[in-house]
């Protein structure tokens, strides 16, 4: 099963604080830059792991590297350990995630909900699902609304505390569990990562996992490189949104091919879609430099005018040719 597309109009709301917070968000991507720019070299691809040559992109103050075996776009720098600990264990005084915890509703309705009913729509069996990297718990609470038994597993422990609110039980801690004994002890047969896949040091860790384990699913979200990545190098004051900050590398139809051949897994489900004109509205709006009111209001007025009515059909457009900046997939063993 193959789907194009979602509309964009339903979390417009939702997404309006990267607009109305692009300075501070933009100040975070930077500071995290400056952090991964103190990591070591990758000298190879982090999926193929074959030698990187000649970065293609610098987007804020950092090379981009396609690679030439299974194109995936890599970033100069490796996502070590440190680094990993520094996003996730609050130390790094980031306020990484906390965007997701407004309208917390919304984003379930409106975002989450949608991403169970095309799971159910996969897998017709009973599913029993640990939601790896849970963050504040939307996708296991949508997935006990849709009667689905499922479990959270997070490391921030920030988040972790918040989840324990929307679902209580159901919320564990990933410093206090071992994922494999987790996936055991629940008897789980579908792990998820909602994008979470492209944050671990080692995503191989993953299907390694899937191969060896009692798991028959696995549903994951990525982030790709896609157009988006080269709108968002041309708007140097514009938060990056995609490329930059906590994604120190993405995907592509091909990098995900590679891991399908060299995993031998089957993909029964792909739902593909994006927001690079949503992103393109959004950095246009911010790199507005009038200073009149007046002018700001007539300004938006006709931005609105050319982009509003049309997000949904412009995206549709890139999402048909796999040219999206996300996809969902459901891979079975």
């Amino acid at each position: 099963m193959i789907k194009f597309s979602k509309s964009y109009s339903n979390i417009f709301k939702i997404k309006e604080d990267y607009i109305k917070k692009n300075i501070n968000e933009l100040r975070q991507v930077k500071k995290i830059n400056n952090y991964y720019k103190k990591q070591k070299i990758r000298k190879n691809c982090k999926i193929c792991f074959k030698k990187l040559r000649d970065p293609l992109i610098n987007s804020f103050g950092v090379d981009y590297y396609f690679c030439k075996n299974c194109d995936h776009l890599n970033g100069k720098y490796e996502d070590t350990p440190k680094f990993h600990d520094f996003l996730y264990s609050g130390k790094g005084k980031l306020n990484f995630g906390k965007i997701y915890l407004k309208n917390y509703d919304k984003i379930l309705k409106n975002i989450h909900h949608p991403k169970v009913k095309f799971l159910k729509s996969i897998i017709k069996k009973k599913i029993n699902l640990l939601d790896f990297g849970a963050g504040a718990g939307h996708f296991v609470k949508a997935c006990l609304n849709q009667k689905i038994n499922a479990w959270a597993l997070e490391e921030n422990y920030q988040l972790y505390k918040f989840s324990k609110i929307k679902i209580k039980e159901r919320s564990l801690y990933a410093a206090q569990n071992n994922l494999e004994e987790v996936i055991k002890k629940f008897n789980i047969n579908c792990l998820s990562l909602i994008f979470v896949l492209e944050h671990l040091p080692n995503p191989h860790y993953i299907f390694e996992l899937f191969k060896k384990t009692q798991l028959e699913y696995l549903y994951i979200s990525v982030p790709l490189a896609s157009p988006l990545i080269f709108f968002e190098n041309i708007f140097q004051n514009v938060y990056p949104r995609h490329l930059g900050g906590a994604h120190t590398h993405l995907f592509t139809e091909n990098s995900i091919l590679y891991l399908k051949k060299k995993y031998k897994f089957k993909i029964i489900g792909e739902w593909w879609f994006g927001t690079e004109f949503a992103d393109l509205y959004r950095s246009l709006i911010v790199s507005y430099k009038g200073k009149n009111t007046s002018c700001k209001k007539i300004y938006k007025s006709k931005i609105d005018k050319f982009f509003l009515n049309t997000l949904d059909t412009l995206q549709t457009v890139f999402d048909k040719q796999k040219l999206s900046s996300e996809v969902h997939l459901v891979i079975k063993k």
